[in-house]
Protein backbone atom coordinates (compact mmCIF):
# COMPACT_ATOMS: atom_id res chain seq x y z
CA UNK A 1 0.00 0.00 0.00
CA UNK A 2 1.40 3.04 -0.99
CA UNK A 3 0.10 5.64 1.70
CA UNK A 4 1.91 2.85 4.34
CA UNK A 5 5.17 2.92 2.43
CA UNK A 6 6.68 5.61 0.83
CA UNK A 7 9.22 5.76 -1.99
CA UNK A 8 11.94 6.35 0.73
CA UNK A 9 10.89 3.38 3.16
CA UNK A 10 10.75 1.24 -0.46
CA UNK A 11 14.82 2.23 -1.24
CA UNK A 12 15.51 1.91 2.62
CA UNK A 13 13.94 -1.56 3.11
CA UNK A 14 15.62 -2.63 -0.30
CA UNK A 15 19.01 -1.12 0.50
CA UNK A 16 18.63 -3.37 4.22
CA UNK A 17 17.68 -6.40 2.55
CA UNK A 18 20.57 -6.17 0.47
CA UNK A 19 22.92 -5.90 3.02
CA UNK A 20 21.31 -8.96 4.57
CA UNK A 21 21.26 -10.90 1.72
CA UNK A 22 25.64 -10.23 0.81
CA UNK A 23 26.28 -10.99 4.72
CA UNK A 24 24.51 -14.61 4.11
CA UNK A 25 26.56 -17.90 4.23
CA UNK A 26 26.78 -19.19 0.99
CA UNK A 27 24.62 -22.51 2.23
CA UNK A 28 21.60 -20.24 3.05
CA UNK A 29 21.88 -18.22 -0.25
CA UNK A 30 22.14 -21.20 -2.45
CA UNK A 31 17.98 -22.11 -0.81
CA UNK A 32 17.13 -19.04 -2.70
CA UNK A 33 17.56 -20.54 -5.90
CA UNK A 34 14.34 -19.30 -7.45
CA UNK A 35 13.79 -15.84 -5.16
CA UNK A 36 15.59 -13.58 -7.32
CA UNK A 37 12.27 -13.00 -9.38
CA UNK A 38 9.59 -12.61 -6.24
CA UNK A 39 12.10 -9.60 -5.34
CA UNK A 40 11.72 -8.04 -8.50
CA UNK A 41 7.57 -8.49 -8.02
CA UNK A 42 8.22 -6.53 -4.87
CA UNK A 43 10.20 -3.76 -6.49
CA UNK A 44 13.85 -4.61 -4.77
CA UNK A 45 15.42 -4.70 -7.82
CA UNK A 46 18.88 -3.76 -5.67
CA UNK A 47 18.37 -6.78 -3.62
CA UNK A 48 17.56 -9.07 -6.67
CA UNK A 49 20.72 -7.88 -8.10
CA UNK A 50 22.49 -8.70 -5.08
CA UNK A 51 21.04 -12.40 -5.04
CA UNK A 52 22.05 -13.07 -8.33
CA UNK A 53 25.97 -12.17 -7.45
CA UNK A 54 25.74 -14.10 -4.14
CA UNK A 55 24.42 -16.91 -6.64
CA UNK A 56 27.43 -16.33 -8.65
CA UNK A 57 25.09 -15.33 -12.34
CA UNK A 58 27.34 -12.03 -12.25
CA UNK A 59 27.06 -12.16 -16.11
CA UNK A 60 23.21 -11.88 -15.56
CA UNK A 61 23.91 -9.27 -13.18
CA UNK A 62 26.32 -7.34 -15.56
CA UNK A 63 23.78 -7.81 -18.62
CA UNK A 64 20.43 -6.90 -16.60
CA UNK A 65 22.01 -3.63 -14.84
CA UNK A 66 24.27 -3.15 -17.69
CA UNK A 67 26.97 -2.53 -15.13
CA UNK A 68 30.29 -4.25 -13.82
CA UNK A 69 30.56 -6.09 -10.51
CA UNK A 70 32.46 -3.38 -8.23
CA UNK A 71 33.25 -5.77 -5.14
CA UNK A 72 33.87 -2.76 -3.06
CA UNK A 73 31.06 -1.50 -3.72
CA UNK A 74 29.28 -4.59 -2.11
CA UNK A 75 31.50 -4.78 0.79
CA UNK A 76 29.85 -1.29 1.75
CA UNK A 77 26.86 -2.33 1.05
CA UNK A 78 27.75 -5.43 3.31
CA UNK A 79 29.08 -3.75 6.45
CA UNK A 80 27.13 -0.16 5.91
CA UNK A 81 26.13 0.82 9.50
CA UNK A 82 22.25 0.98 9.64
CA UNK A 83 22.59 2.21 12.77
CA UNK A 84 20.67 -1.37 14.20
CA UNK A 85 21.41 -5.03 14.18
CA UNK A 86 19.67 -6.40 10.85
CA UNK A 87 18.71 -10.19 11.80
CA UNK A 88 20.50 -12.66 9.98
CA UNK A 89 18.58 -14.01 6.40
CA UNK A 90 15.99 -16.59 7.55
CA UNK A 91 14.28 -19.05 4.81
CA UNK A 92 10.87 -20.94 4.42
CA UNK A 93 12.10 -23.16 1.99
CA UNK A 94 13.68 -26.27 4.21
CA UNK A 95 11.42 -28.56 6.05
CA UNK A 96 12.29 -26.60 9.73
CA UNK A 97 13.12 -23.52 10.57
CA UNK A 98 14.71 -21.40 13.35
CA UNK A 99 14.65 -18.77 15.56
CA UNK A 100 17.47 -17.02 17.48
CA UNK A 101 17.60 -14.35 20.60
CA UNK A 102 20.75 -13.72 22.74
CA UNK A 103 19.14 -13.67 26.50
CA UNK A 104 21.83 -12.50 29.34
CA UNK A 105 24.35 -13.55 26.99
CA UNK A 106 23.08 -16.66 26.52
CA UNK A 107 21.89 -18.29 22.75
CA UNK A 108 18.72 -19.18 22.86
CA UNK A 109 17.93 -21.38 19.52
CA UNK A 110 14.92 -22.98 18.79
CA UNK A 111 14.63 -25.07 15.91
CA UNK A 112 10.87 -26.06 14.23
CA UNK A 113 9.03 -27.97 12.01
CA UNK A 114 8.49 -24.77 9.29
CA UNK A 115 4.50 -24.52 9.40
CA UNK A 116 1.55 -23.88 11.54
CA UNK A 117 1.41 -24.20 14.61
CA UNK A 118 5.02 -24.98 15.34
CA UNK A 119 6.20 -21.68 13.85
CA UNK A 120 3.78 -19.67 16.40
CA UNK A 121 4.59 -22.10 19.32
CA UNK A 122 8.23 -20.77 18.67
CA UNK A 123 7.67 -17.23 18.73
CA UNK A 124 5.77 -17.95 21.55
CA UNK A 125 8.41 -20.08 23.51
CA UNK A 126 10.79 -16.94 22.77
CA UNK A 127 8.53 -14.47 23.77
CA UNK A 128 8.21 -15.74 27.09
CA UNK A 129 11.57 -16.46 27.82
CA UNK A 130 12.35 -12.98 26.86
CA UNK A 131 9.85 -11.48 29.16
CA UNK A 132 11.09 -13.43 32.17
CA UNK A 133 14.23 -12.70 31.90
CA UNK A 134 14.02 -8.92 30.70
CA UNK A 135 15.18 -7.60 33.69
CA UNK A 136 17.25 -10.95 34.69
CA UNK A 137 20.87 -8.89 35.34
CA UNK A 138 18.86 -7.24 37.57
CA UNK A 139 17.35 -10.01 39.48
CA UNK A 140 20.60 -11.70 39.53
CA UNK A 141 19.92 -14.39 36.71
CA UNK A 142 23.63 -15.95 36.74
CA UNK A 143 24.08 -18.03 32.90
CA UNK A 144 25.62 -21.30 33.92
CA UNK A 145 25.15 -22.11 30.02
CA UNK A 146 26.14 -20.12 27.11
CA UNK A 147 23.93 -21.55 24.51
CA UNK A 148 20.48 -23.28 24.62
CA UNK A 149 18.93 -25.58 21.82
CA UNK A 150 15.17 -26.25 22.01
CA UNK A 151 14.19 -28.41 19.68
CA UNK A 152 10.40 -28.58 18.34
CA UNK A 153 9.39 -31.93 17.01
CA UNK A 154 5.53 -33.51 15.76
CA UNK A 155 3.74 -35.79 17.82
CA UNK A 156 2.16 -37.96 15.00
CA UNK A 157 0.34 -39.92 16.97
CA UNK A 158 -2.19 -37.44 18.19
CA UNK A 159 -2.91 -34.72 15.00
CA UNK A 160 -6.46 -33.45 16.05
CA UNK A 161 -6.23 -32.53 19.74
CA UNK A 162 -3.71 -30.34 21.66
CA UNK A 163 -0.98 -32.49 23.18
CA UNK A 164 2.68 -31.04 24.31
CA UNK A 165 5.10 -32.19 26.47
CA UNK A 166 9.32 -31.47 26.70
CA UNK A 167 12.29 -33.66 27.95
CA UNK A 168 15.55 -32.53 28.88
CA UNK A 169 17.98 -34.56 26.71
CA UNK A 170 21.57 -36.03 28.23
CA UNK A 171 23.18 -34.10 25.72
CA UNK A 172 27.03 -31.97 25.81
CA UNK A 173 24.99 -29.74 24.31
CA UNK A 174 22.23 -27.91 26.57
CA UNK A 175 19.20 -29.52 24.64
CA UNK A 176 15.37 -29.36 25.10
CA UNK A 177 12.99 -32.04 23.23
CA UNK A 178 9.44 -30.26 23.33
CA UNK A 179 6.85 -32.59 21.63
CA UNK A 180 3.88 -31.15 20.05
CA UNK A 181 1.00 -32.61 17.87
CA UNK A 182 0.04 -31.49 14.45
CA UNK A 183 -3.56 -30.10 15.57
CA UNK A 184 -5.67 -27.80 13.86
CA UNK A 185 -5.80 -24.36 14.50
CA UNK A 186 -9.30 -24.16 14.58
CA UNK A 187 -9.54 -25.32 18.50
CA UNK A 188 -7.29 -22.58 19.74
CA UNK A 189 -9.95 -21.06 22.04
CA UNK A 190 -9.36 -19.32 25.53
CA UNK A 191 -9.30 -23.25 27.48
CA UNK A 192 -6.73 -24.37 25.10
CA UNK A 193 -4.76 -21.20 25.47
CA UNK A 194 -4.92 -21.85 29.43
CA UNK A 195 -3.47 -25.44 28.70
CA UNK A 196 -0.68 -23.77 26.26
CA UNK A 197 -0.31 -21.25 29.39
CA UNK A 198 0.27 -23.39 32.21
CA UNK A 199 2.59 -25.99 30.06
CA UNK A 200 4.91 -22.92 28.87
CA UNK A 201 5.07 -21.94 32.84
CA UNK A 202 5.72 -25.33 33.62
CA UNK A 203 8.54 -25.55 31.24
CA UNK A 204 10.09 -22.53 32.00
CA UNK A 205 10.23 -23.04 35.85
CA UNK A 206 11.73 -25.97 34.65
CA UNK A 207 14.65 -24.80 32.32
CA UNK A 208 15.72 -21.52 34.00
CA UNK A 209 16.75 -23.59 37.26
CA UNK A 210 18.76 -25.59 35.00
CA UNK A 211 20.36 -22.93 32.95
CA UNK A 212 20.93 -20.13 35.24
CA UNK A 213 22.21 -19.79 38.62
CA UNK A 214 19.49 -18.10 40.56
CA UNK A 215 19.79 -17.23 44.32
CA UNK A 216 16.43 -18.32 45.87
CA UNK A 217 14.75 -19.03 42.68
CA UNK A 218 10.92 -19.84 44.21
CA UNK A 219 11.21 -15.92 45.37
CA UNK A 220 12.34 -14.86 42.06
CA UNK A 221 9.87 -16.25 40.22
CA UNK A 222 6.99 -15.23 42.68
CA UNK A 223 8.04 -12.33 42.42
CA UNK A 224 7.91 -11.95 38.32
CA UNK A 225 4.12 -13.46 38.01
CA UNK A 226 2.50 -11.57 40.95
CA UNK A 227 4.77 -8.37 41.49
CA UNK A 228 6.17 -7.86 37.83
CA UNK A 229 2.94 -9.43 36.33
CA UNK A 230 5.74 -11.03 34.11
CA UNK A 231 3.37 -13.25 32.18
CA UNK A 232 1.06 -9.98 30.34
CA UNK A 233 4.54 -9.14 28.79
CA UNK A 234 4.92 -12.05 26.90
CA UNK A 235 2.72 -12.74 23.35
CA UNK A 236 0.60 -15.22 24.15
CA UNK A 237 0.21 -18.40 21.92
CA UNK A 238 -3.31 -17.18 20.67
CA UNK A 239 -1.49 -13.53 20.17
CA UNK A 240 0.55 -15.30 17.81
CA UNK A 241 -2.38 -17.06 15.54
CA UNK A 242 -4.13 -13.86 15.45
CA UNK A 243 -1.18 -11.32 14.79
CA UNK A 244 -0.43 -13.99 12.20
CA UNK A 245 -4.03 -14.29 10.67
CA UNK A 246 -4.98 -10.57 11.21
CA UNK A 247 -1.72 -8.81 9.02
CA UNK A 248 -0.72 -11.63 6.57
CA UNK A 249 -3.60 -13.90 6.46
CA UNK A 250 -4.49 -17.47 7.29
CA UNK A 251 -2.50 -19.60 5.04
CA UNK A 252 0.56 -17.13 5.71
CA UNK A 253 3.18 -19.77 5.60
CA UNK A 254 2.25 -21.56 2.25
CA UNK A 255 2.13 -18.01 0.89
CA UNK A 256 5.70 -16.87 1.73
CA UNK A 257 7.13 -20.30 0.97
CA UNK A 258 5.58 -19.37 -2.27
CA UNK A 259 7.80 -16.45 -2.59
CA UNK A 260 11.13 -18.16 -2.26
CA UNK A 261 10.18 -21.63 -4.39
CA UNK A 262 7.40 -21.72 -6.64
CA UNK A 263 7.70 -23.48 -9.62
CA UNK A 264 6.69 -21.09 -12.03
CA UNK A 265 9.11 -18.88 -10.79
CA UNK A 266 12.67 -18.92 -12.83
CA UNK A 267 15.62 -20.75 -11.26
CA UNK A 268 19.10 -19.45 -10.93
CA UNK A 269 21.50 -22.27 -10.48
CA UNK A 270 24.11 -21.59 -7.79
CA UNK A 271 27.46 -21.80 -9.06
CA UNK A 272 29.49 -20.63 -6.50
CA UNK A 273 31.46 -22.92 -4.06
CA UNK A 274 32.51 -20.35 -1.71
CA UNK A 275 30.71 -17.05 -0.20
CA UNK A 276 31.48 -14.59 -2.39
CA UNK A 277 33.49 -12.33 -0.06
CA UNK A 278 35.63 -14.99 1.01
CA UNK A 279 38.38 -12.99 -0.11
CA UNK A 280 36.50 -9.54 1.84
CA UNK A 281 37.25 -9.82 5.41
CA UNK A 282 35.09 -8.07 7.25
CA UNK A 283 36.36 -5.16 9.21
CA UNK A 284 37.76 -5.57 12.45
CA UNK A 285 35.86 -4.79 15.76
CA UNK A 286 37.66 -2.49 17.89
CA UNK A 287 38.24 -3.20 21.53
CA UNK A 288 37.21 -0.12 23.50
CA UNK A 289 39.45 0.30 26.88
CA UNK A 290 37.45 -1.71 29.74
CA UNK A 291 34.88 -3.00 27.52
CA UNK A 292 33.82 0.45 25.86
CA UNK A 293 34.10 2.92 29.06
CA UNK A 294 36.61 5.04 30.47
CA UNK A 295 39.11 3.97 33.17
CA UNK A 296 37.37 3.76 36.27
CA UNK A 297 34.14 4.19 35.02
CA UNK A 298 31.34 1.67 35.64
CA UNK A 299 28.56 0.43 34.32
CA UNK A 300 25.15 0.43 35.74
CA UNK A 301 23.08 -2.95 35.38
CA UNK A 302 19.96 -0.94 34.20
CA UNK A 303 22.27 0.25 31.28
CA UNK A 304 23.21 -3.15 29.64
CA UNK A 305 21.48 -4.57 27.19
CA UNK A 306 20.78 -8.12 26.41
CA UNK A 307 23.10 -7.86 23.06
CA UNK A 308 26.09 -6.55 25.06
CA UNK A 309 26.58 -9.03 27.04
CA UNK A 310 28.15 -12.40 26.46
CA UNK A 311 28.74 -16.10 27.91
CA UNK A 312 32.24 -17.94 27.56
CA UNK A 313 31.25 -21.49 27.62
CA UNK A 314 34.26 -23.97 27.22
CA UNK A 315 33.30 -25.31 31.07
CA UNK A 316 29.89 -27.17 31.49
CA UNK A 317 29.02 -27.15 34.72
CA UNK A 318 26.72 -30.26 34.10
CA UNK A 319 29.16 -32.37 33.06
CA UNK A 320 31.69 -31.41 35.47
CA UNK A 321 28.71 -31.80 38.63
CA UNK A 322 27.80 -35.29 36.83
CA UNK A 323 31.51 -36.27 36.72
CA UNK A 324 32.28 -35.47 40.71
CA UNK A 325 35.74 -33.76 40.26
CA UNK A 326 37.49 -34.69 43.60
CA UNK A 327 40.83 -33.26 43.51
CA UNK A 328 44.06 -33.30 41.43
CA UNK A 329 47.68 -34.94 40.96
CA UNK A 330 50.84 -34.85 39.75
CA UNK A 331 52.25 -37.39 37.21
CA UNK A 332 56.21 -37.81 36.07
CA UNK A 333 56.71 -39.23 32.84
CA UNK A 334 59.64 -39.99 30.45
CA UNK A 335 61.87 -37.14 29.22
CA UNK A 336 60.81 -35.08 32.34
CA UNK A 337 57.18 -34.21 31.38
CA UNK A 338 54.73 -33.00 34.20
CA UNK A 339 50.97 -33.89 33.89
CA UNK A 340 48.87 -32.29 35.90
CA UNK A 341 45.65 -34.63 36.84
CA UNK A 342 42.32 -34.16 37.43
CA UNK A 343 40.37 -36.78 39.24
CA UNK A 344 36.67 -37.65 39.08
CA UNK A 345 34.45 -40.55 40.88
CA UNK A 346 32.57 -41.03 37.54
CA UNK A 347 34.75 -42.41 35.00
CA UNK A 348 32.16 -42.12 32.17
CA UNK A 349 30.41 -39.10 33.01
CA UNK A 350 34.57 -37.43 33.10
CA UNK A 351 35.38 -38.95 29.67
CA UNK A 352 32.56 -36.69 28.10
CA UNK A 353 34.18 -33.52 29.88
CA UNK A 354 37.54 -34.36 27.68
CA UNK A 355 35.58 -35.57 24.79
CA UNK A 356 33.89 -32.03 24.48
CA UNK A 357 36.93 -30.35 25.31
CA UNK A 358 38.39 -32.03 22.55
CA UNK A 359 35.37 -31.32 20.21
CA UNK A 360 35.90 -27.27 20.98
CA UNK A 361 39.49 -26.73 21.54
CA UNK A 362 40.98 -29.88 19.72
CA UNK A 363 44.18 -32.38 20.67
CA UNK A 364 46.02 -29.16 21.30
CA UNK A 365 44.69 -25.67 22.68
CA UNK A 366 45.82 -23.74 20.00
CA UNK A 367 44.29 -20.68 20.77
CA UNK A 368 45.19 -20.86 24.47
CA UNK A 369 41.63 -21.04 25.82
CA UNK A 370 41.97 -23.25 28.76
CA UNK A 371 43.13 -22.26 32.31
CA UNK A 372 43.78 -23.84 34.78
CA UNK A 373 44.50 -21.70 37.89
CA UNK A 374 46.03 -22.56 41.20
CA UNK A 375 45.55 -20.14 44.59
CA UNK A 376 47.88 -19.80 47.70
CA UNK A 377 48.15 -17.67 50.19
CA UNK A 378 44.12 -16.80 50.99
CA UNK A 379 44.35 -18.58 54.56
CA UNK A 380 46.46 -17.74 57.38
CA UNK A 381 45.23 -20.70 59.35
CA UNK A 382 45.93 -23.14 56.62
CA UNK A 383 49.07 -21.20 54.66
CA UNK A 384 49.91 -24.48 52.14
CA UNK A 385 46.48 -24.53 51.02
CA UNK A 386 45.63 -24.14 47.49
CA UNK A 387 42.75 -23.89 45.34
CA UNK A 388 42.22 -25.59 41.70
CA UNK A 389 39.88 -23.27 39.03
CA UNK A 390 39.44 -24.99 35.25
CA UNK A 391 37.99 -22.34 33.32
CA UNK A 392 38.54 -20.23 30.31
CA UNK A 393 41.04 -17.33 29.21
CA UNK A 394 39.14 -14.04 28.36
CA UNK A 395 38.22 -13.77 24.76
CA UNK A 396 38.22 -9.97 23.86
CA UNK A 397 37.24 -9.41 20.34
CA UNK A 398 33.83 -7.70 21.01
CA UNK A 399 32.21 -4.55 22.14
CA UNK A 400 30.44 -6.38 24.89
CA UNK A 401 30.13 -4.44 28.06
CA UNK A 402 28.93 -7.45 29.99
CA UNK A 403 31.34 -10.64 30.03
CA UNK A 404 30.91 -13.75 31.67
CA UNK A 405 33.35 -16.76 32.24
CA UNK A 406 32.17 -20.34 33.44
CA UNK A 407 34.27 -22.20 35.69
CA UNK A 408 34.93 -25.11 37.97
Amino acid sequence: NEEILTDNDKINMDAAFSSIILNAPLSTVSQLTRFPDSLGRLGMENSRGMLLIALGDEELFKKEFEADVDKDYLVLVRDYDFGTTLAPLTHLIGRRGSVVTSILGCKFLISFPSRTPFLELAESILSTLESFLATGHIDSFRPIEASILIDVVVDDDDDDELSITHVFEDEDEFTVSIECSNFDVKIIDQNVQQIIQEWCLKFIFELLPKAFSIENPQLVFGQLVTEDQVLNRASSFGSCFAGTYNILGKDSVSELKNYFSATELNYYATTRTKNWDHDRNKPKIEVPDSFGKSKGQKFELEELSHKSMSVQGLIKPRLWDGAGWSGVGISIYEKGLVGFDLLFKNELAASRIFQNLINQIGNRDEKNRLRISIITKFSKKNPYHYKVIVGENISIGSKDKSLQLISR
